[in-house]
């Protein structure tokens, strides 16, 4: 299962709690973000990690250019999955 971010992950994965299956026993599950918190959950999430502060200081700056009349393309960022234990390879 994906979640759209970390947050509604720890919610699925209480609501998988609730109707008995196990993450990821019965079920992998995997968030986006990299919240510092998701690597203390349990089971720690595996989520995909994206420069939150580099994306906020290109787009402050791509801001602030367009209020001064600039037309800059924003740039591109790189994510990457950081594993952990949410998830487990396919049988």
């Amino acid at each position: 299962m994906f979640a759209a971010n970390d947050q509604m992950a720890a919610g699925a994965r209480l609501a998988l709690h609730r109707k008995g299956l196990r993450v990821p026993d019965d079920i992998s599950l995997v968030g986006f973000d990299d919240l510092p918190a998701s690597a203390f959950t349990i089971p720690p999430l595996t989520t995909v990690h994206q420069p939150t502060y580099q994306i906020g200081v290109a787009l402050a700056t791509h801001l602030l250019g367009v209020l001064q009349g600039q037309n800059a393309p924003m740039p591109s960022f790189t994510l990457s999955l950081t594993i952990r234990e949410s998830t487990r390879q396919l049988r």
